[in-house]
């Protein structure tokens, strides 16, 4: 291999690792410390966050910051005092992933483009964004499909350890990773909301940019008129 050659591919190796997706460290601490918030409630009273930091060898300043976004959220209330704490705000059952996901870092927008199609000057004929709309509607419905109370449970790791690996041992092809809106919380709009695709429809099925669909409409209309 010449020096050239390395060059470039040691380009090529910082480029792929500068585009990887990857979920914020706020984002996964956020979601540790709602679960252990649930796992440390025994019913005596407010949690300490001091315990909470010990466990998980954290900063407790760190942690005050991440409980005032999920403050916020409106998805845990403090209480002040001596026995003073953090508690739920609403039963765990009804707290989705996606909830406490955004209420760390925003909106999930695995590009730019996603989110906001102003920004990008090729939104109207660009045959790529569709695909991030769909890689971010599939992350925003694994998030919506479990609730703070499932990663809660006790069992929790031994039950979706068998199901990655009932998932790692199916075709590729007849894989289903998550179902659909079959758990999203009534707090949680999750595909449900309007947003400006820019060649892709609201609930992520991506739809041709104009220019093509104009094409094989022309392509239509010819071929009827031909069969005629």
């Amino acid at each position: 291999m010449t020096t050239n050659d390395k060059t470039m591919l040691d380009k090529n190796i910082s480029e792929l690792y500068e585009f990887r997706m990857r979920i914020s460290t706020r984002a996964r601490y956020a979601l540790r410390l709602m679960v252990d918030l649930v796992r440390h409630d025994d019913g005596s009273g407010p949690v300490h966050l001091r315990k909470i930091a010990e466990d998980n060898d954290l900063s407790h300043g760190y942690l005050e910051q991440l409980m005032i976004s999920l403050r916020n959220a409106a998805l845990v209330r403090g209480l002040s005092g001596r026995k003073g704490g953090y508690v739920l705000a609403r039963p765990a059952e009804e707290i989705t992933l996606t909830e406490i996901v955004e209420a760390a870092i925003g909106p999930i927008n695995v590009v730019d483009c996603v989110n906001f199609p102003e920004n990008c000057k090729l939104r109207s004929k660009c045959t790529t964004r569709p695909i991030w709309v769909l890689i971010n509607h599939a992350v925003r419905d694994v998030l919506d499909n479990y609730t703070l109370a499932q990663l809660a449970e006790d069992n929790w790791l031994e039950k979706i350890t068998r199901k990655l690996a009932a998932i790692a041992d199916t075709p590729v092809g007849e894989r289903k990773v998550f179902r659909r809106g079959s758990r999203r919380s009534r707090h949680s709009p999750g595909l449900r909301t309007p947003v400006d695709t820019g060649g892709a429809t609201a609930c992520g099925r991506p739809s041709l940019p104009n220019h093509i669909r104009h094409d094989k409409a022309g392509k239509n209309s010819k071929s009827k008129k031909t069969a005629k």
